[in-house]
């Protein structure tokens, strides 16, 4: 009995600290809504929150008049804010004095890990306005000597890489963000790209893959993927054919993806579905 009397008490009590917890942070959430509601349209927001909650209306002139930093010093996602304003006004309409803060906040999802510290800060947003295109580029069109001298975008020469938990070494950055740098970069890198981010970088800007692509293990299942993204239904044949007869599993796998997307049927793909 008095085990049992122990037992449901450790549980009505873990029970009632669970639901003590669940209450404090639903009460937390709400207070931060609650703020962020009640400071966004006002134009006399103290800080952070007149970053952190901009007004609905007229956003790029207010961050036109303040530096990067303050802005996104407001707290974490704060690029989001900038990147989403730019892709829905289009960069036509994105003031010239807006511009460095997107281009900070862009290089940010282009892993670019920004320093808060002020010189740090100011040395690499110096890079970033100067390196990323199509921004910089716009503002020599607009204003000429305004656009500092082209730069190719900081990154480092080599990819990070990481062997956590005894797994291979991989590059962090990946193979998209690469691509992305190389792509945005305002002056081509010195590096020389891994062959599968030549290759990606080719598709990207409207190459089709040559023959030694679709003949190279790991080259062929990703030049696959990356025009069916691009929903290149014209080359659903020769989706099919590496489904067939890829020089690896892992590629024929990729290419009967890359064929199903675009709405091709193989014998292939009959089967799998047959067995679903």
């Amino acid at each position: 009995m008095i085990a049992i009397s122990t037992v449901c008490a450790s549980a009505v009590a873990s029970f009632w600290l669970d639901h003590r917890e669940r209450s404090v942070a639903s009460a937390n959430i709400k207070a931060w809504v609650d703020q962020h509601a009640h400071w966004r349209n006002d134009p006399n927001s103290p800080e952070p929150w007149r970053w952190r909650a901009p007004a609905t209306e007229g956003r790029f002139t207010r961050w036109s008049n303040t530096d990067p930093r303050t802005v996104l010093l407001a707290g974490a996602g704060q690029e989001v804010w900038a990147v989403n304003e730019a892709a829905k006004v289009g960069t036509t309409n994105v003031p010239t004095e807006a511009i460095p803060l997107v281009s900070i906040s862009t290089a940010s999802f282009l892993g670019v890990s920004l320093p808060m510290e002020p010189n740090l800060f100011h040395m690499l947003s110096e890079g970033i306005v100067a390196g990323l295109d199509p921004w910089r580029t716009i503002m020599v069109q607009r204003c000429g000597s305004c656009a500092p001298y082209a730069r190719a975008f900081p990154s480092p020469d080599e990819p990070v890489v990481t062997a956590e938990h005894g797994l291979a070494a991989q590059g962090v950055t990946g193979i998209n963000i690469d691509v992305e740098r190389r792509r945005r970069s305002a002056v081509p890198f010195n590096n020389t790209p891994s062959p599968m981010t030549a290759m990606v970088l080719g598709l990207r800007n409207g190459a089709i893959p040559t023959p030694v692509h679709w003949a190279t293990p790991g080259l062929a299942g990703m030049a696959a993927l990356e025009l069916a993204a691009m929903q290149r239904t014209d080359l659903a044949p020769a989706f099919q054919a590496l489904g067939s007869s890829g020089p690896s599993r892992t590629d024929k796998i990729a290419g009967l993806w890359a064929a199903h997307l675009m709405g091709a049927t193989t014998p292939e793909l009959e089967t799998i579905k047959a067995a679903m």
